[in-house]
């Protein structure tokens, strides 16, 4: 009796033939087993790049927490690999996707309603932290804790705000304390950019809502503290100069001016299961709240 042979199948990730492959069905296609369980180790960086960048407005990327009771239901998150997310391993979730760089909204549309589609893997043991490209992070650190006091404070007395914002309130792993990498505004990551630790993805409304608020604070430092530096190279500081205090002021109304487009009722404030809702990705040289010069 002859043993039936097994037909090879193509990856639909690597793209290599395998005989061990298995059908995904939110994938639509077969994996092999490398793609099925390969982790990279957590301090991997995706330095993949995809659109084009605006002269205003800084590129970005995020770290997508999964994290389930259920294994099966996490290889769903799987599907990010075909947007160019690098799955790497991290001890506190069970997987961690790394995003690519976007250098505009635009290029993140897609790969937002993908998140959205997967937003039942994000519990309460994870966090979307949002990397943001920052030209004048040395300066920033500076004034880091003036900068940042007075939306800390005011995030703090209103809980729920804060909550139904971020998709969560502050926790060990996104502090209000700044004495340490997990601080929610951190500058001490490797890469050029500040990390907001606060967010959690609750939805894709939620999320692009603090993503236009998080470019829009780092555009405003940007543009402010390179403007001081060369009012001081100049040697003319008292016509350029913004005191860090006057930025954390500033900060501080452009947080509550997109705070003010939350709806009166976010689901998650009692942690039930939202719907779903339809996003419009707007044009980015004409968003008021980013490219507003306060």
């Amino acid at each position: 009796m002859t043993t039936p042979r097994i037909r090879p199948r193509k990856c639909c990730l690597c793209q290599e033939m395998c005989t061990d492959c298995r059908w995904h069905e939110d994938l639509k296609g077969y994996l092999c087993p490398r793609c099925t369980m390969n982790r990279l180790h957590y301090s991997t960086a995706n330095a993949a790049c995809i659109g084009h960048p605006l002269k205003r407005l800084p590129a970005f990327s995020l770290e997508f927490e999964v994290a389930s009771r259920d294994r099966s239901a996490l290889h769903k998150a799987l599907i990010l690999l075909k947007y160019q997310f690098k799955r790497t391993s991290d001890g506190s979730v069970d997987d961690e996707y790394k995003s690519p760089i976007y250098q505009s909204l635009r290029a993140f549309c897609k790969p937002l309603a993908v998140l959205h589609d997967l937003r039942d893997l994000v519990n309460e043991r994870c966090g979307t932290h949002l990397h943001v490209a920052c030209k004048e992070k040395e300066r920033l650190r500076a004034i880091h804790s003036e900068v940042f006091s007075p939306v800390i404070t005011h995030m703090l007395h209103h809980r729920e705000e804060t909550i139904a914002f971020w998709g969560r309130f502050f926790n060990r792993y996104a502090t209000a304390h700044m004495i340490d990498r997990y601080h929610c505004f951190n500058l001490e990551s490797a890469h050029p950019t500040l990390e907001f630790r606060l967010p959690r993805f609750r939805s894709a409304e939620q999320y692009l809502r603090v993503l236009q608020c998080c470019r829009a604070i780092v555009a405003y430092l940007d543009r402010t503290l390179t403007a001081c530096a060369v009012g001081e190279i100049e040697g003319v500081p008292e016509k350029r100069c913004v005191s860090p205090s006057a930025m954390g002021r500033h900060v501080l109304a452009l947080y509550k001016r997109y705070v003010k487009t939350l709806p009166e009722w976010e689901p998650w404030l009692d942690e039930k299961s939202e719907e779903g809702v339809g996003v419009t990705i707007v044009d980015e040289e004409t968003d008021e709240f980013a490219l507003d010069d306060f």
